[in-house]
Order: C-alpha cells, then sequence, then structure tokens
C-alpha cells in the first residue's frame, strides 16, 4: 500500500515526487514518474482519467460529478480542506457499513478482577530539572498492594486449587529490597498465568435442577438478541464453566459469542497519572508483546502485557470511570452513617468494630516519608508532618484523630505497620467502589465495564445496545472533512470585563443611581474521558442550564441516509420553510452569509454563527462570535432558520448535505435522566449523570488525534521501528524497554462525528434561543451579556428586582428550574427540576454583588460574603491559597505588566530515562494567568477587533 508522508503546501514545477521503499530494516527512495498510475491500482479498476489529491490519495473521475463538480474542480473544492490537515491515507468504510452493539460477549461478567495500588517513600530532591523548575520529591515505590476478586460463580476450592490469594496481598520493600515495582510486575504475571490457566482449564459440566430445566424448556426466545428459535437458530443452555449453574438460554449464534476472555483487568486508581510511571518501565522483563493505548506520549490510556501466547494483564485506570477521589468514592458508598452494606469486601477482611475506622479513606504522612529508616518509627508522627507541599494544607483535626484511633485500634506497632494497614483499606475500598459501578452497571444495561477502557466507551456501547440503532457510517471522506470543519466547540467570551451591582441587597448601595442586578444563568453539564468542568459555576446572579448536551441529545440526531443534494442550490433555501425540529430528513448547509450593518448593535452582547478562526495578535484559532461576513460557513439546518429569523442573509449555497434524522438517542438519555431521579444516593446520581455526559464525549471522538506509540523490548523489532520512515523518536525508560513514537500512516474514520456535530449546533441553537426570544425581548436594551461559557450566561440587568420579574413574567419563569432556591423563596417551584433545556440561577438565590473577568476562563465574583475564582490552567489549592479577587482588580485596572504577581504551583512529572527517579514532585513557577492585559482593554467596555461592528470601532483607542 502507498500512502502520503510528507507534502509541501504550496507544489512548484521543480518539485519531484518520491517513493520511499520500505525494506525489513532498511529503505531507499525512487523516483515517482507518473503519480496517478502509481496511485490508481489501489484506488479503482476503472481506465477514466483520474485527478488525485496527494495529501489523502482521494481521487476524482472527470466522468462523475459531485455536487456537480468533476474532475480538476472536484479535486480544488476537496483541496480546501484537506489542505487544512496533515497528509494521511483516510481508510473509509464500505458501503454499507453500520456502526451497532456488537459486545456480546461483554454482557457476561468477567470472572476476576484486580486491584491494586502503590505506596511510595518521597525523598528529598533538590536539583534544578528546569529553567523555572525546582525539584522537591523524588517518588520510589515503597509498598504495593492487591486483591483479587472472584465473581459469586468460581468455587473456593477452584481457588484454592490455582493458589489464588483470596485476601489482600501486601509488600513492602526495604533498603535491601527495594525492587518494589519490578516485583509487582513479577506477582502480577504469576498471578496472571495462574487465572489463564483456570479458564483455560476448567470446564465443568452443566448441571440445572427441576425447576431451571422447566424454564429453559418453556423459552422461545434467545435471552440476549430476542429472537425465535428456529432450526438454523436452535436452543442452547449457556452455563458458566466454571461452575456449571445455567446462566442463559441462548439461540447457537448468541452462544458462540459468549467467548471466555483472554485477558485479566488490573485496575489502579489514578494508574494514567501516577502508578504507570511505576509499572511501565518494568515490564521489559522479557520479549512478550506490550500493547499500549495512548492519551499523549506520557500518560497512558491503558497498557497491555502478555504473559502467555493467548493470555495478557490488562492495566486499567479507575479514574477513566469514575474522575473523583477515592475518598469521594468511598463516602459516596456509605448511604447514611453506620451503614456498611456496599463495602462487601471490606467487611469480609475486617471485624465489625473495624468498619466505622476502615470505611474511609485515610491519611498518611507522605512527605514525612523520605527514607525507609521512618518506617520503623514506633509512633505516629505528629499533625504537622501530616501537611501536603503538594496541596499546600495540613490534615484536618478530625483527619488527625482519626490516624490516632487507626494506629491504636489496630495496635500498630511501626509506622510500617500503620503503612501497610492504610495499603490495605485502599486496596479494598477500591474493590468495593468498583464492584459496586460493575454491579450497578449490569443491573442496567448487562455490561460489564471492565471489557472498556473508559466510561465514554462503556456508555456508547451500551446506548447502542439499549437503543437498538445502527449507526450509517461515512463511506465518503469529503463528508468527513466536511462535517470536521463544522465541528466548533462551546462558544466562551468575556464581553465586559467589569461590573458591580447596585441594588438593596448589595453593600454600598446607593439609591441615586439606576438600580442593576448581576445574574448567573446555566445549562448545566459535565463531560469527558472524561469529566468537563464547568468553569462557571460560580458566577454572579447567574442563571444556569439544566443539563445543555443532554437537552441537545433528546433532539432528533443523524443516523443515515447521507447524500449530497442533488437539486437546484439556488432554491435549496426553500425547503428549510418546510423543515420543522422534527422532520424526517435534515440538512447541513455550506453558505455565504452576511451581517447587515443595521443588526450590529442589536446583536453586539452575542453575534450568530461563531466561527473558528485566529484572532489578531494570536497564533491559535478560537471560537469567536463576530460580525463579519461569514464566506463557505457549514450550519446545521435549525441554526441557519434561527440565522435568518433573525435578520442574517445568505448570499450563496455551496453545498447541502442531506441526512436521515429520528429521537433514537432521547430513550437512552430519558433513561438515565429518569434513573438519576431515582437513585437514593450520590455515587448512582453521579454515575447516571456520568453516563450521559459521556456519550457525547464519544461522538465527538476525534480519530485524528490518536497517535501510535510501541513499547518496545525486542532489540530487532527496535531496529525495524527506526528504520520506518513513519518513525518520529525514541524515549529509552530502561535497558531493556522503550517507547517508539511514530506517525499514523493511515487512519480508519469509523466514527459518527455528525452526531457530536449535530449535539454542539443545537445546544447553540438553545443557548440562542434563550438570550435573544427569553431575555432580551424583556429586558431590551436594559440587558447586557457580561459572560458566557458553552451553557452559562452572566447578565448585568437594569432592573429594581430580578427575582420579581420572575414572579411578574411567567413566560420567564417557565423557561428556569428553581428547584435549588431555598423552598421559602417567592419563586420556588419543584416541578421543573432537573428537566433538560432549563435555565437554572447558580447562586441559588443569594445576590452577587461584583464580577471580574479577565479572559475566557478567567474571572472573579463576590456573593454575599463570599467570593469565587476560577483560572483554568492553575491548580486549584493555588487559586483557593494565593489568589484574590483583589489580585483580579489590580490585574485589571492598576497593574500595566502584571507579571510581578507569579504564582508557584507543584505538580508530578514524569522521567521518562534510563536513570530514577521514575516519577518526580516539582515546584514551577507559573506566570500570572493573565500577565498582559492592556491598558485599553481593562476598563469600561471591551473592544473585540474580531466583530466588524460599527459600534465596537467607536470604542477603540
Amino acid at each position: 500500500v502507498v500512502y502520503p508522508i510528507r507534502v509541501v503546501e504550496n507544489e512548484k514545477a521543480e518539485h519531484f515526487d518520491l517513493l520511499v521503499i520500505e525494506g525489513s530494516e532498511r529503505m531507499h527512495y525512487t523516483y515517482i514518474s507518473n503519480f496517478s498510475r502509481l496511485v490508481r491500482s489501489q484506488k479503482t479498476l476503472h481506465t477514466n482519467r483520474l485527478f488525485i489529491c496527494k495529501r489523502c490519495f482521494t481521487s476524482f473521475d472527470e466522468r462523475v460529478k459531485k455536487n456537480k463538480l468533476s474532475g480538476n474542480e472536484a479535486l480544488q473544492q476537496h483541496m480546501r480542506l484537506c489542505g487544512l490537515n496533515k497528509p494521511i491515507l483516510p481508510v473509509m468504510p464500505e458501503e454499507g457499513e453500520v456502526l451497532g452493539f456488537n459486545g456480546w460477549a461483554n454482557m457476561q461478567r468477567h470472572p476476576f478482577a484486580i486491584y491494586a495500588d502503590f505506596e511510595a517513600l518521597l525523598e528529598k530532591h533538590t536539583e534544578r530539572v528546569g529553567a523555572s523548575t525546582d525539584g522537591i520529591h523524588a517518588h520510589h515505590p515503597m509498598s504495593y498492594g492487591y486483591f483479587v476478586k472472584a465473581a459469586a460463580d468460581v468455587p473456593v476450592a477452584l481457588m484454592e486449587k490455582y493458589d489464588i490469594p483470596q485476601t489482600p496481598v501486601i509488600y513492602r520493600g526495604s533498603e535491601s529490597r527495594d525492587e518494589v515495582a519490578k516485583h509487582f510486575v513479577a506477582s502480577v504475571t504469576a498471578l496472571t498465568i495462574k487465572l489463564g490457566d483456570l479458564l483455560k482449564a476448567t470446564n465443568v459440566p452443566i448441571s440445572m435442577g427441576v425447576e431451571e430445566l422447566r424454564a429453559h424448556n418453556a423459552k422461545s426466545v434467545c435471552d440476549m438478541c430476542k429472537l425465535g428459535f428456529t432450526e438454523t437458530r436452535w436452543k442452547v443452555a449457556d452455563h458458566c464453566h466454571l461452575s456449571g449453574r445455567l446462566r442463559h438460554t441462548l439461540c447457537a449464534p448468541c452462544n458462540l459469542k459468549l467467548t471466555t476472555p483472554k485477558f485479566v483487568p488490573c485496575f489502579l486508581h489514578n494508574l494514567s497519572k501516577y502508578d504507570a510511571h511505576f509499572i511501565v518501565t518494568e515490564l521489559g522483563y522479557d520479549k512478550e508483546s506490550i500493547t499500549v493505548i495512548p492519551n499523549t506520549e506520557e500518560n497512558y490510556i491503558s497498557f497491555l502485557k502478555r504473559v502467555m501466547p493467548d493470555f495478557s494483564v490488562r492495566f486499567l485506570d479507575s479514574c477513566r470511570f469514575m474522575a473523583s477521589s477515592l475518598a469521594e468514592l468511598a463516602g459516596n458508598l456509605l448511604t447514611k452513617p453506620g451503614d456498611f452494606e456496599k463495602f462487601r469486601e471490606t467487611a469480609k477482611v475486617f471485624q465489625p468494630t473495624d468498619m466505622p475506622l476502615v470505611t474511609r479513606k485515610g491519611v498518611f504522612p507522605y512527605e514525612y516519608t523520605d527514607k525507609w529508616s521512618k518506617l520503623e518509627e514506633t509512633a505516629l508522627p505528629p499533625k504537622h508532618d501530616f501537611y501536603s507541599v503538594l496541596l499546600e494544607k495540613h490534615v484536618t483535626d478530625e483527619d488527625y484523630v482519626h490516624a490516632t484511633e487507626v494506629w491504636r485500634h489496630f495496635n500498630c506497632k511501626t509506622l510500617g505497620d500503620y503503612s501497610d494497614l492504610y495499603l490495605k483499606v485502599d486496596v479494598l475500598l477500591l474493590s468495593d467502589v468498583m464492584e459496586n459501578f460493575r454491579d450497578l452497571c449490569m443491573s442496567t444495561y448487562n455490561l460489564d465495564p471492565v471489557y472498556y477502557y473508559t466510561a465514554p466507551g462503556f456508555t456508547f456501547d451500551a446506548m447502542l445496545r439499549y437503543t437498538g440503532v445502527s449507526l450509517e457510517l461515512l463511506t465518503e471522506y469529503d463528508m468527513v472533512l466536511f462535517l470536521e470543519q463544522g465541528i466548533r466547540g462551546g462558544l466562551v467570551q468575556a464581553s465586559e470585563r467589569y461590573c458591580r451591582a447596585n441594588n438593596p441587597k448589595t453593600p454600598g448601595y446607593d439609591a441615586e443611581k439606576p438600580p442593576s442586578w448581576l445574574v448567573y444563568q446555566d445549562c448545566k453539564y459535565t463531560h469527558n474521558a472524561y469529566t468537563i468542568i464547568n468553569y462557571i459555576t460560580n458566577f454572579k446572579p447567574i442563571l444556569a442550564g439544566n443539563n445543555l448536551y443532554g437537552y441537545a441529545m433528546g433532539e432528533y440526531m443523524p443516523y443515515g441516509g447521507f447524500k449530497w443534494y442533488e437539486g437546484d442550490l439556488d432554491r435549496s433555501l426553500e425547503l428549510l420553510d418546510g423543515m420543522t425540529d422534527k422532520s424526517d430528513v435534515g440538512r447541513i448547509y455550506e453558505v455565504d452569509i452576511t451581517y447587515p450593518d443595521g443588526l450590529h448593535d442589536a446583536h453586539n452582547d452575542l453575534p450568530f454563527l461563531p466561527r473558528n478562526a485566529v484572532p489578531p495578535g494570536s497564533k491559535v484559532n478560537k471560537l469567536m462570535a463576530t460580525l463579519e461576513r461569514k464566506d463557505r460557513y457549514i450550519v446545521h439546518y435549525r441554526n441557519l432558520k434561527q440565522a435568518i429569523a433573525n435578520g442574517l442573509i445568505v448570499e450563496k449555497v455551496h453545498r447541502v448535505l442531506e441526512f436521515q434524522q429520528s429521537g433514537w438517542l432521547a430513550k437512552y438519555i430519558d433513561l438515565n435522566t429518569e434513573m438519576r431521579k431515582k437513585a437514593d444516593n450520590a455515587f448512582e446520581r453521579d454515575f447516571f449523570k456520568l453516563l450521559n455526559n459521556a456519550v457525547f464525549g464519544k461522538t465527538m471522538e476525534c480519530v485524528r488525534n490518536r497517535i501510535s506509540i510501541e513499547l518496545v523490548s525486542c532489540p530487532r523489532r527496535m531496529r525495524k521501528l527506526i528504520n520506518k520512515p513513519t518513525f518520529k523518536h525514541v524515549t529509552t525508560y530502561t535497558e531493556n524497554l522503550a517507547a517508539v513514537s511514530l506517525q499514523m500512516s493511515d487512519i480508519r474514520f469509523s466514527k459518527p462525528i455528525y452526531v457530536g456535530f449535530a449535539v454542539l449546533e443545537i445546544s447553540k441553537e438553545l443557548m440562542y434561543d434563550y438570550h435573544y426570544n427569553v431575555m432580551r425581548r424583556h429586558y431590551n436594551d436594559s440587558i447586557r451579556l457580561m459572560y458566557m461559557d458553552t451553557d452559562s450566561l452572566i447578565y448585568r440587568i437594569h432592573t429594581e428586582d430580578f427575582y420579581k420579574d420572575l414572579l411578574d413574567n411567567p413566560a420567564l419563569l417557565e423557561r428556569m428550574d428553581t428547584s435549588n432556591l431555598p423552598a421559602t423563596h417567592p419563586c420556588y417551584v419543584g416541578t421543573r427540576k432537573k428537566i433538560p433545556g432549563l435555565f437554572k440561577d447558580e447562586t441559588a438565590g443569594r445576590t452577587m454583588h461584583e464580577f471580574i473577568a479577565l479572559r475566557a476562563k478567567s474571572y472573579a465574583y463576590k456573593i454575599e460574603g463570599d467570593e469565587k475564582l476560577v483560572a483554568k490552567g492553575i491548580r486549584g489549592h493555588v487559586v483557593r491559597n494565593h489568589m484574590t479577587f483583589e489580585d483580579h482588580k489590580r490585574c485589571l485596572f492598576e497593574v500595566e505588566d502584571a507579571g510581578d504577581g507569579d504564582r508557584s504551583s507543584i505538580r508530578y512529572t514524569g522521567m521518562p530515562q534510563p536513570l530514577p527517579p521514575p516519577l518526580l514532585l516539582v515546584w514551577g513557577t507559573l506566570q500570572n494567568h493573565s500577565p498582559h492585559i492592556r491598558r485599553t482593554h481593562r476598563i469600561g467596555r471591551t473592544y473585540r477587533s474580531d466583530r466588524s461592528s460599527t459600534a465596537s470601532k467607536r470604542l477603540r483607542p
């Protein structure tokens, strides 16, 4: 197969094409005399003249028209979007290929799961590791623990036969045996071999009771596929090979899908960012393959080590399913004081009198434990030795009392004993959290999450199974480019930098000045691999919407029938008149659209149709709402209808992509929404919220961002990879292990990104509808949008009393969920709680006094005796401990160059080098997060150079 490696941006006459011919350990170049003849053989058998794109090898026949173009004209249109991406060979699905549920084997609970954790010595480290970074601690593995959780079907006798430990295993090193990570890998490898042998060798015959046999014989449809039994789909009694128990009545094809797992999962909490640094460096002990799923070159989603020809151990990060601390997750299991029902594994190891002490996350003096001798100390260190440099805080008095009680109750003789107990409790808490998570997944979706790598992967499969939808895969690369160009994330903007409210509930109220309120409204969502933090959660009387993306996913979504509109493009806009939100056919337009001058002032706060562009003075693409003309703007038909209705003018239609749509996704979103409402504990509420949010994340997965990394322990394999033309670089971990980074030579485009595109567009339609048809319609020129972040709006409103306005105007109140207000509040209504698409008052009735926005994702506000600060990219404890509202004010009004407001931040950094330590805690100096706000941007209304507004131009200095 020929694929592109490097293509010049502007081809000139003196440029020549070269072909790299790969050998086993060497390669050579040769001249390409006829590029079309070389490539066409892998594209088509037809003899028509082709025009081929050198960046992706997409071909265009001069006799076949697409979008009324053919040959070179079609190629030039294609190059306009293809040229925005790196050269790649796209691998497209076959015609008629669909994406549907295929994880039948994942419906059977995995018989085993390993839960593990590390503790480390934090050796003092004083060497400088960068221009502005100093080392603090070098982390060396001190001990590890693991626990093997067997399913209920696994007999105890079978565990004993294969010497599988049934209680937590704790191993602690010493000065003379400090290779703890190596010992862990060896131990888990030996355990995995035993589990593999057990699964392969055990096949207990089926054993059915009379009632089970009667029920099996009475069934007429398969438990899995729900189809009736026939001569080709005969009835089969599926049973557990480990216990002989009847599991399902299946048809023969479904029975064959329930195969025995070829791996055992090993979960560690925060594996990707912490424990992986200890484990990966020890995996090169033999030449067996190591498979890695990288997120970045130093952050792995998962990695798999083959220990037998057909069996592996798969290391997984539980944080990628539940992105909270273990302390918080364990606290969610405690539904009420004294109720330890969900701590099943912990209860098997400890006595009932121990449970109040071991069902919460303990505390440990990490930084105090900097050498092996500390573990021999016979007393618990004093409270001040529990100080955390990483978080810049001491343990609470309550936590320290808990630690002393644990030491006394369990009769710890040394700090090492306390460390072992602390580690054992952590491992058991992780197992209880994950087992409860698995139980909930199995009972609700009949899928075991241990077969997946992340929550988005799990919930997307659960959605496919629950809805039964078959999503058509795009087979034309130009459609992929078209949709990618139309994907625009959430709009974030600071429209005004500063405002102080003036009403009777604010300090310094001046009755002589016009009254004003600061209001924060939000259509709230989080998302993910992970969880999306809503950075605006703390604004002034802010109105916030309920689950913005959940609302959008409940609308009609594309699922198939993709084709270019072949009718008269000049009249295609007339089709909009007959289209509704629930039309069976949807369309995506590529248009040239203008903003009439007469709309500039009215739309200056929030112009329609934001677009990605590089603003003046920047080198980075940003999503900006502008009043400029937009050429070749790709837009969903609902957003286009909205823009036209508000006065924008379409001058030309270039292309229209048609598709079939329905409310197929709403069924799954509604299920999780209802389950969340019924949940009686925080664990389940967070779980169902996560699954809805994660579905959207999976529909937005960009396969172009994937990277190729191979962990290599074989010298011959290393030489072969280095000699490949796609080789980028190599990182050496140890003398036996290295990570080779490769350029992707081809990418398979098999994701339904059209769903993510539609969700983003419809969510923007809701936000614009609320701004213009609700808030602006009621308040007219008395309202000003100060800040927006995807699903949140912060307004300054000139009114006597915002909450009285809600009571006096039902049209306003009906668009809000006020269930978070105090029950005594006059605007409280409990019947609209968590209805998607409604807006919430994020301050829950409290009055916001003052607000500052330095830029997007960087703001602060005061609210009834408190102040809230948000600074994306700066660690939370730095914001809490070192930044104030007054700092923001000085940055905005006083300091010409705010660079003197530098703050220090502490973080972990991996050290992928052949020398230890593998993990280092460093202290780095961070510049102030908004150091270069020009004086002209600090006061009054902000001039936004990206908007061609006459009113804005007058404000330019």
